[in-house]
């Protein structure tokens, strides 16, 4: 959509006052993490336009929206705490990442590891389909990081307080 659609069906703010609070935008976002909101905004900016992409989305919806509040609340509580692992990810790709980052990478890939699970447990069929790929992508990198990364990590400085023995001493 353009700057005036956007703008004219206070998509990202209201017209009158130019504030994101009381836009679609700030009435439907309720994502838990950076990654989530930035979809939203796309899915927001660019509709989809196909029939059968709608309704494969709406199907999507509604299989999570029948799997019932308290299982949701438990999925949300999945994503609590994930960092951002697009801009992580850029970083590392850069290779311009720190022991933090590299930690919050680590624990990021463990939560998505973990809501894999879940769904595997609760048989939550459209939120596996939507993880499998991923996390078989995911996986070697995360066995990786709990293989080298100590569970504490330090600040940059010595590679004992960053990495478990037995990594190579030159990281």
């Amino acid at each position: 959509l353009d700057e005036n659609v956007l703008r004219d069906l206070e998509i990202f703010e209201t017209t009158r006052r130019r504030q994101n609070e009381g836009s679609l935008f700030s009435v439907i976002n309720h994502c838990m993490t950076p990654m989530g909101t930035r979809l939203l905004r796309a899915c927001l900016c660019q509709p989809l336009r196909t029939v059968d992409k709608i309704v494969e989305r709406h199907t999507y919806v509604k299989n999570f929206v029948d799997q019932g509040e308290v299982e949701l609340s438990q999925l949300r509580a999945h994503l609590k705490g994930c960092h951002d692992l697009e801009r992580l990810a850029v970083k590392m790709s850069k290779q311009f990442i720190d022991p933090l980052e590299l930690d919050k990478v680590r624990r990021t890939l463990v939560k998505i590891r973990d809501l894999r699970d879940e769904a595997i447990k609760s048989n939550i069929k459209p939120l596996l389909s939507l993880l499998e790929a991923p996390y078989i992508a995911i996986a070697p990198l995360l066995t990786k990081l709990e293989d080298s990364l100590k569970t504490e990590i330090g600040t940059l400085g010595a590679g004992d307080q960053v990495f478990t023995e037995g990594v190579d001493p030159s990281l």
